[in-house]
């Protein structure tokens, strides 16, 4: 399940070195004009089996700052349509996402307040699916935090 989880969240974000071990995430706003003021963070992630339309996961989303913007990268064993991710009470918004017989979704946005271990709250329109997960990273530092949002999906052999 991991696997597939981690399959699918990078078939939705591409990554472009910057320098020597620091990553933009594409889509996620510009790179900044200094490359040593932005931090980008791998936060953890949740996996929950447990039927229902939702689940909550507690994900330790760093040190609350005005341009922090949490990213949520998520996956639903089912073609299930995601409803809602809200971190600390903050709903992101849906910046890609990919229904063909499983589910999986890019969310981002700024989340400004809250320390420490905050709440991931999934939503889903059905309870017929088996597992599903969450992986959260932050971004502080960007030049932006405009999203580019995709709704075409590229195709190709190779």
């Amino acid at each position: 399940m991991r696997r597939l989880l981690a399959f699918a969240l990078l078939a939705l974000i591409a990554v472009a070195p910057v320098e020597a071990g620091r990553l933009t995430l594409i889509g996620a706003g510009n790179p900044p004009a200094a490359a040593a003021s932005a931090a980008y963070v791998y936060r953890g992630n949740g996996f929950s089996g447990d039927f229902g339309t939702g689940a909550t996961f507690s994900i330790d989303i760093g040190t609350a700052a005005a341009d922090r913007l949490v990213v949520v990268g998520v996956f639903v064993q089912a073609a299930d349509i995601i409803v809602s991710v809200v971190v600390n009470g903050v709903t992101l918004t849906q910046d890609a996402n990919i229904n063909s017989g499983n589910t999986a979704a890019i969310y981002s946005g700024v989340v400004a307040s809250g320390s420490g271990a905050q709440n991931v709250v999934l939503t889903i329109t059905n309870a017929a699916f088996l597992e599903r997960g969450v992986a959260v990273w932050t971004a502080t530092g960007l030049g932006s935090t405009t999203v580019r949002t995709t709704t075409t999906w590229a195709t190709g052999s190779g």
